[in-house]
């Protein structure tokens, strides 16, 4: 039996509302932060700083993070607060964390679709 894993962190959320940071580092539109993924402080810094200095301008950039958890032997992540500006957090350097960035595009599971057919999407995004 493994020790638990708890992951302690924030659920980004975009300038567009209902949109997260995914972990392929592109956004997706969720019901809820809590199906979100939860990234340490660090990492929340690395993504802020991506946006701030990319040469491409992103679609959705960050601004809201909620405070989370994430239990790795459940799968459960649960909101532990109120979200909160991005810049009203005060996160540690980035000290360049590699972080996926995909220049703040977002991720269209229907164009994913036209180019791969259906049954390659619901299996793909059934393993993510």
């Amino acid at each position: 039996m493994q020790p638990p894993m708890v992951k302690f962190g924030y659920v980004v959320e975009g300038d567009r509302a209902g949109y997260f940071y995914h972990r392929m580092g592109l956004w997706t539109q969720y019901k809820s932060p809590a199906d979100g993924y939860v990234w340490s402080d660090v990492e929340v810094a690395g993504i802020r700083d991506a946006s701030e200095h990319s040469s491409v301008k992103w679609e959705i950039k960050p601004a809201k993070v909620h405070p989370a958890l994430y239990d790795d032997n459940s799968g459960v992540t649960v909101i532990t607060g109120t979200g909160v500006s991005l810049r009203d957090v005060s996160l540690p350097p980035s000290n360049g964390v590699n972080v996926p960035t995909g220049d703040g595009k977002i991720f269209d599971i229907s164009s994913i679709a036209a180019r791969l057919g259906g049954n390659q999407v619901i299996v793909a995004s059934n393993s993510l």
